[in-house]
């Protein structure tokens, strides 16, 4: 009986595609020693809904795959803007 909830929470869990991944890695990075920039849940939550796959153009879903491998080790604050546009750094503020 207690693998029903389990079971849902898993399912919840893995719904998210590569770009709605991508989202979080980017708020990772927003959000590091090197960008401090400030993000609201709203933001993150915004980013997710803006990029469910019937708003997706063909081909995203393998860009944001490729990029969400090195965006930890690649990305730049610059890289942010797109994803989250409403965010500054703490440093401009």
């Amino acid at each position: 009986m207690y693998w029903i909830p389990l079971a849902f929470a898993a399912i919840l869990a893995g719904c998210h595609n590569t770009c709605q991944h991508l989202c979080k890695e980017m708020a990772t990075l927003a959000e590091s020693d090197s960008c401090q920039y400030t993000l609201s849940d709203g933001e993150l939550r915004e980013c997710i809904r803006n990029h469910t796959r019937d708003q997706l153009a063909e081909g995203d879903l393998d860009v944001c795959e490729e990029f969400a491998d090195t965006v930890q080790q690649e990305g730049t604050c610059d890289d942010l803007q797109p994803y989250f546009p409403s965010a500054k750094s703490n440093t401009e503020r």
